[in-house]
């Protein structure tokens, strides 16, 4: 078996790398910490360290099961290879899109329209799968950022909506 060649694993690593990128260097560097925190949920680092520590454990989790089942890729066909920076590269500028409209669009909407392509890219059709998921999480992040955590979240076009007024 070509472990070069195991999408799979390559994956599962890379997902791992950057999960602990994040945590040793990202996070640590890049978010400024108060010196005391009421609520360990109210760090500003408390939600980026979840989602750096759950890319790591995933891809570990990918990275085993890869090798434990010794999937190897089509090695008569290599266009996997130029599907799979395709769709990498495509994942970077959704999100890159996001990030430059989520001022004017806000966040509901920017995630919305995110959360919908990237799930088509991923493969699945289902609108009725996609519609609900894409725009009831927005809504729900949103509502529990600037009630619950107290987190301003832009509110963009929707703001007269979303924030009364």
């Amino acid at each position: 078996m070509n472990l070069l060649k195991n999408k799979d694993l390559m994956v599962g690593l890379l997902l791992a790398l950057l999960g602990l990128v994040f945590l040793a260097v990202l996070i640590p560097f890049g978010i400024v910490e108060p010196k005391k925190v009421r609520y360990l949920a109210m760090s500003p680092s408390f939600y980026p360290r979840l989602v750096a520590v759950a890319l790591l454990l995933f891809g570990v989790a990918i990275s085993v099961r890869a090798y434990i089942q010794g999937y190897t890729a089509n090695e008569t066909d290599p266009s996997w290879r130029q599907d799979a920076w395709f769709r990498v590269s495509l994942v970077f500028i959704f999100l890159t899109a996001m990030a430059l409209l989520l001022g004017q669009l806000g966040f509901v909407i920017s995630s919305t329209i995110a959360i919908a392509a990237l799930c088509y890219l991923a493969g699945e059709r289902r609108l009725w799968l996609i519609a609900p998921i894409a725009i009831i999480a927005p809504i729900a992040l949103y509502f529990f950022f600037v009630k619950v955590a107290s987190i301003p979240i832009p509110a963009g076009v929707l703001k007269s909506l979303l924030v009364g007024g």
